[in-house]
């Protein structure tokens, strides 16, 4: 059978964010003193897609919430982390306002900045195992 352009094209994009549903994913809301570009904004939108479909207000059966399928306590420790941040910490009525509040209520931004705070408060893609999935092509993005 003839081959065409895009089946060849489709062997060359890599696995992981490249296919096209995790292009669905947009850049980040946050991009403040624990973002970063490379790897880890690639590896976010490839845990983004996994984990919610790319869906704010996704709720698992285990009881992970958001976008990136955190715990309620994770959500609670991201907020502390927060108001550590040394460019922009989050002030105590924020904190105690987004504890409150279930992790599906938080905007993109602050899913987005509870994220990058998890993953690089105590260095580079430090936090990056809790987003580990066995078999999963995103792992291999943050390593």
């Amino acid at each position: 059978f003839p081959v065409t352009i895009g089946m060849l094209a489709a062997l060359l994009v890599p696995t992981g964010v490249a296919h096209a549903d995790a292009g669905m994913v947009p850049d980040t809301a946050y991009t403040g003193h624990y973002y970063r570009v490379h790897p880890a904004e690639g590896f976010r939108k490839c845990v983004a897609w996994r984990e919610s479909r790319n869906t704010r207000t996704a709720v698992s059966r285990g009881g992970h919430r958001g976008l990136y399928q955190m715990t309620p306590a994770l959500g609670d420790g991201a907020a502390w982390m927060m108001r550590m941040d040394p460019s922009d910490p989050i002030t105590r009525s924020q904190r105690v306002r987004l504890q409150s509040m279930p992790i599906t209520s938080w905007s993109r931004y602050w899913q987005d900045r509870a994220f990058y705070t998890v993953l690089n408060a105590r260095g580079a893609a430090s936090g990056w195992r809790h987003w580990y999935l066995s078999g999963s092509s995103c792992n291999g993005m943050i390593r």
